[in-house]
């Protein structure tokens, strides 16, 4: 389901509007913050009654409700160990006073039921069989047999699937809902309570075993009507004696649970948040901030900010579920405490904090002293763990883990398992550094494709947390790679190698966008209903493969008694046969749908097919930045290619971009507050990265870059090819940059995505001659009350009197610079915090007239440049495309999880669109367009996972019809910034046949030697557009040659 039909969904059954989260977690910490002393006295009482002694007696009744209620206390208090035993206590006792008639078969059937849950989730899988078959026994001997016993059979249910027992669930299942059926006769004799919540049992349990086969999306569908058919019961009052208070809202919460880890499953975090931000607000308003319930809820929540790399506010909310624990005194092996724990140490990880992961499992390993089955599966054979190890000076015994743990998952589940394959990666990377190259190469030939393979995913290895560590297996094995090259160059396997890591490099810079673009291409990229069906069938064998080698995973960690063989083999016969269907699939959609298989499953190109892509002038230069070291490639369509291990690492490229960026985009109000240009620091960039391979690139005009990391948000147009000191200040102001020797003094350059686009770039047909010229979006409204200057353009620099202020007091109009520093600001964000860009009216109006296009027909300013008129137009009509608006990022405003361009608000304009034309969206555009100009706020490049995020955009506007996009990395000046579009598509109307990185490199030393700006009374040049400020905000990404 996607997100916008999930939104309907939700509207329809919640018959509320979809409102997304705010952006920090402020208000989740004050509700938190909440009776807590109310909690605390609560917390106290449990305790009392968990620690109370047994009473003095021998009747069998009173010691049946004496060690029930206990048991209730102790899970209240986290003590699972205790519940366990007083349950089993209790059910000695309740076998006795069943027997002689004075404990009812309803309440005895309770007890057994609650006891085999308990089993089930934290004791023994057999055991709990067993209850369960007694409680069945006794609910035949109840008053009504036949409906007591359907809550049965729903349990019967829920254990099969905790034992991964698929073909059982579902029969058991059937049986339940055949039962069910019949019991409609006598619904005018149940209370209405006691039937909605039996119909959300069996809602929820349908959609356990759906989510268990992988059909997440129809399952989905299943808890929010198990959510809906109670919600009006969750604040009735307990009717029979229980200890756990609030069963109701304790139900209706954990049916809202289930919904919340169904979306993180699927990959939207976003929505799950808001289903944990409810859970939270209902469980301290029910249970105050110390109880279990809400203690889950704040982890649930933790980890749905965690996949969307929200790291501090996941790290902040773990280590308030942890300090509930503490203060509910959880044992130390509470199997809720650890998973904290657990949440902790996976934080810590993606942030690279290894000194806190490594005592956050010492704390582990501490508490799980006693239980070596949790201690096997939640360190032992944990990659986190031994990825901990690694890099916090214990590689010995990293290496001893890793040793134990690949043979015990190898022998279980198989060498092809992809649980298997990434401890054997992590293994690989142990023997690499102990200096074992050879089998090292021998464990990631075996293991890297694996990982890589989408058909062999499984659930419980998805996520950030994941893709984390398939970071840093790649990067290790291209960094072995390049040593094995380096060091043989002589030998014929060389070539083989440099090669390989050079498809490596590929992979790894791209499985962020390609994850996201993963999520929305079946549903926006079809261009028919017969397509579509391929597409979602697809993804949706994909899924249920993933599922199933999950669960597989899941029971072969069971312990060796409790393992059924025959769910073994039918986990394994149901995988192959879905692998079978799934590659069918998968071949007749890339013998359909070439684009959409390039798209979603891309194969990166070795060496020699990417320089056939190549033309006679051009050069590509592939960068991959890892912690320690980076990667340069270089290749020509024809000479060797040059190959270059670089000793600066991701660290030290970032801290020099970030130096050089500070005079690119600084928070400057006037001329003079714009910093120096860093020519040393960029030099020293070039002289370490591009000149070791130069003897590929140096003598081919165009240069076709895949960047990776910091470097992404870096041109390397503003590299100096040769040493140079600071230049001194002279006037015109900034015009001691044109005697800079910058790389587009001599080289064009174009910027893609992946090296693997360049292929799909080239085999896309040159468009339509008979399209109209230009069609542009500029200027939304964000908000009703925003004011449209159409004038403000006007005054580009100002009409203050350059004699009173001063030259370098002159303002300077840096656009879109207002929407960072409101975003910042703001703990809620949405369309209305984005500042109105009225000097981008001019922008388009006048490359309307450069291209001879119809301003009144073609150009869409304020209302109309809305979602609406973008979708229902026909942008194939037209070859050049712009949206002069905001560039956002996953993150900018509430809800936001993929990259989007900011569009009219529906508050302005009406209608139920959002204003957001998001990366899911452009993939369902139809576009036939030589340029998509994106003369947004820092569109062209975003820091971090933004940079990812844009490079998706991109993508997305590739698989729709574009060749290239014109992109800004910084918040442009406005008249340089107009200056230059308008020379860049007057050039090219000009000179048709010249390529459009030739055309962009022309304008651009157009602006670097012009007269700059002009005084518009006097004519004087008032400063130079020779600082890159100026004239390098904008790159091509894509097609930079002609068609």
């Amino acid at each position: 389901m996607s997100l916008e039909d999930a939104k309907k969904v939700t509207a329809k059954l919640a018959k509320t509007e979809y409102l997304p989260p705010p952006r920090s977690i402020k208000d989740v910490t004050e509700i938190l913050d909440g009776k807590r002393a109310e909690s605390l006295a609560d917390i106290e009482r449990l305790r009392v009654t968990a620690d109370a002694v047994p009473p003095d007696t021998t009747d069998a009744t009173e010691l049946f409700d004496f060690y029930r209620l206990r048991a209730d206390a102790a899970q209240l208090v986290g003590r699972s160990g205790q519940q366990i035993a007083d349950l089993q206590v209790a059910i000695e006792h309740g076998r006795e006073s069943f027997a002689a008639g004075r404990t009812k078969a309803e309440a005895f059937g309770r007890v057994l039921t609650g006891a085999a849950s308990a089993q089930w989730q934290v004791g023994s899988m057999l055991k709990s069989k067993v209850l369960l078959d007694e409680a069945m026994s006794v609910a035949g001997r109840s008053e009504f047999p036949e409906s007591e016993q359907l809550i049965n059979l729903i349990l019967l249910t829920q254990y099969h699937l905790f034992r991964d027992d698929l073909d059982k669930a579902e029969r058991s299942l059937d049986t339940a809902n055949e039962s069910w059926a019949k019991e409609a006769k006598n619904r005018p004799y149940w209370p209405v309570e006691a039937w909605d919540e039996m119909q959300s049992q069996f809602f929820s349990t349908e959609a356990k075993l759906l989510s268990a086969s992988g059909k997440l999306e129809e399952a989905e569908v299943l808890h929010r009507k198990a959510i809906e058919n109670f919600r009006r019961h969750k604040d009735v009052p307990n009717k029979e004696t229980h200890l756990i208070p609030k069963l109701n809202l304790r139900v209706y919460l954990w049916y809202l649970a289930a919904l919340g880890n169904n979306l993180v499953r699927q990959g939207r975090p976003v929505e799950a948040e808001i289903n944990w931000r409810e859970i939270i607000a209902e469980s301290v308003r029910g249970f105050g901030r110390y109880s279990n319930v809400t203690a889950d809820a704040a982890t649930g929540l933790a980890r749905a900010l965690l996949e969307q790399g929200r790291f501090d506010d996941a790290e902040t909310l773990a280590e308030t579920t942890l300090e509930i624990w503490q203060t509910i005194q959880a044992p130390p092996s509470s199997v809720s405490l650890q998973q904290t724990r657990r949440l902790l140490t996976d934080i810590w990880i993606l942030q690279e904090d290894w000194l806190g992961a490594s005592r956050m499992f010492a704390e582990i390993e501490q508490g799980l002293a006693d239980d070596p089955e949790s201690r096997q599966r939640l360190l032992d054979q944990n990659p986190g763990y031994a990825l901990t190890l690694m890099n916090s000076g214990q590689a010995e015994h990293a290496r001893n883990v890793l040793t134990l743990a690949y043979e015990t998952k190898r022998n279980s589940l198989g060498q092809k398992h992809q649980e298997t394959a990434e401890l054997g990666a992590l293994y690989a990377t142990v023997v690499q550094a102990a200096g074992e190259k050879e089998k090292a190469l021998a464990l990631y030939q075996a293991t890297v494709p694996i990982l890589l393979s989408r058909s062999r995913r499984s659930t419980g290895n998805l996520g950030a947390v994941y893709e984390r560590r398939l970071a840093l297996i790649l990067e290790g094995y291209i960094g072995l790679l390049a040593d094995l090259y380096l060091e043989n160059t002589a030998q014929p396997a060389a070539g083989e190698y440099r090669s390989r890591a050079f498809q490596l490099a590929d992979q790894a810079r791209g499985r962020v966008v390609q994850a996201a673009l993963d999520k929305s291409a079946a549903r926006a990229a079809a261009k028919d209903p017969g397509a579509a069906e391929l597409m979602r069938r697809e993804q949706d064998a994909v899924h249920q493969i993933g599922a199933l080698y999950g669960l597989l995973s899941d029971h072969m960690t069971q312990a060796a008694d409790e393992q059924d063989p025959k769910v073994i083999q039918d986990l394994r016969v149901r995988i192959d046969q879905l692998r079978g269907a799934r590659a069918a699939l998968m071949e007749a959609i890339e013998a359909k749908l070439p684009e959409y298989a390039a798209l979603v499953n891309p194969k990166a190109p070795d060496l020699e097919t990417a320089r056939s892509h190549l033309l006679d002038d051009e050069a590509l230069l592939s960068v991959f930045v890892g912690r320690q070291r980076s990667f340069v490639w270089a290749i020509g369509r024809a000479g060797a290619p040059e190959f270059a291990a670089v000793a600066m690492g991701s660290g030290e490229i970032k801290q020099k971009v970030d130096q050089i960026r500070a005079s690119l985009n600084p928070k400057a109000g006037t001329l003079g507050e714009i910093p120096p240009f860093d020519v040393m620091t960029a030099h020293e960039l070039y002289a370490r990265l591009l000149r070791p391979v130069e003897a590929a690139w140096r003598s081919r005009r165009h240069l076709v870059v895949v960047s990776h990391r910091a470097l992404g948000y870096l041109p390397f147009a503003v590299f100096p090819t040769r040493p140079i000191a600071q230049p001194a200040a002279r006037q015109p102001l900034f015009s001691e940059y044109r005697d800079v020797p910058w790389l587009v003094r001599d080289h064009s350059i174009t910027v893609l995505p992946s090296v693997a686009s360049l292929g799909t770039l080239r085999r896309m047909p040159p468009g339509a001659p008979d399209r109209r010229a230009f069609a542009g979006f500029a200027d939304p409204v964000f908000s009703p009350d925003q004011v449209q200057v159409v004038s403000a353009t006007d005054d580009d620099i100002g009409k203050s009197s350059y004699a009173s202020l001063g030259l370098r007091g002159l303002p300077v109009r840096l656009r879109g610079l207002g929407k960072a520093e409101k975003i910042e600001k703001q703990t809620s964000a949405g369309l209305s915090v984005l500042p109105p860009l009225p000097d981008t009216r001019r922008e388009v109006n006048q490359i309307a007239q450069v291209l001879r296009a119809d301003p009144g027909r073609d150009v869409f300013v304020g209302k109309a440049a809305s979602e609406v008129q973008v979708k229902t137009m026909d942008l194939s009509d037209y070859k050049v495309v712009a949206f002069a608006t905001h560039g956002l990022v996953p993150g900018d405003l509430d809800g936001l999880v993929q990259p989007a361009l900011a569009l009219s608000a529906p508050e302005v304009v009406g209608g139920d669109q959002d204003g957001l034309l998001t990366m899911g969206e452009v993939l369902g555009l139809r576009l036939d367009a030589d340029w998509l100009v994106l003369s947004a706020c820092n569109s062209g490049a975003g820091e971090g996972a933004g940079a990812e995020a844009i490079s998706g955009l991109g993508r997305a506007f590739f698989y729709a019809g574009a060749r290239s996009l014109l992109v800004s990395n910084w918040p442009v000046e406005t008249t340089s910034a107009r200056l230059l579009t308008t020379t860049l598509f007057r050039n090219q109307s000009a000179s048709p046949g010249v390529g459009r990185a030739e055309l962009l490199r022309r304008a651009m030393i157009e602006i670097i030697d012009g007269a700059g700006y002009k005084d518009p009374a006097s004519g004087k040049t008032v400063f130079s557009y020779a600082h890159p400020i100026f004239w390098a905000p904008f790159t091509i990404v894509g097609n930079g040659s002609v068609d």
